[in-house]
């Protein structure tokens, strides 16, 4: 296993994700994971793993898991509004509805200047109010 004796395991890890994509190899989800999980000893190393593991598994068509990886990156550096108005995009398009409103309420009271901040939530939350299953009551 060459990736346990290199000094940059992340660097070593994303290439061999990145030949595991190009030759559609079996490893590859494993591999993401590890990349997700590698040791980092900054947050911003940290930050970086997870959101290499999310475009690697958006790239692969699995944007669910993208998803999650963007939402921990975001659990660790709380700062980072790009990763949050990516993750709310994505969990829109996901028609996760909830949660893109979420993360556009959170960016909307960051920027009360950024109108499209507003729309968005505007647009998640008819969604979300659209989407409810309304049971009988009995």
């Amino acid at each position: 296993k060459e990736v346990d004796r290199v000094e940059d395991r992340s660097e070593c890890l994303m290439g061999a994700i990145a030949r595991a994509q190009k030759y559609k190899a079996k490893e590859e989800t494993a591999l993401i994971d590890q990349l997700a999980r590698a040791g980092c000893t900054t947050q911003a190393d940290c930050t970086r793993n997870l959101v290499a593991a999310a475009d690697f598994e958006a790239n692969s068509g699995r944007a669910t898991r993208a998803l999650a990886f963007l939402k921990t990156a975001i659990e660790k550096d709380t700062t980072n509004d790009a990763l949050a108005e990516r993750a709310a995009s994505q969990a829109a398009n996901l028609g996760m509805h909830r949660e893109a409103a979420d993360f556009y309420k959170r960016l909307a009271e960051r920027y009360p200047d950024r109108p499209d901040f507003k729309t968005a939530l505007s647009r998640e939350e008819r969604a979300v109010a659209t989407s409810t299953i309304h049971l009988p009551s009995h």
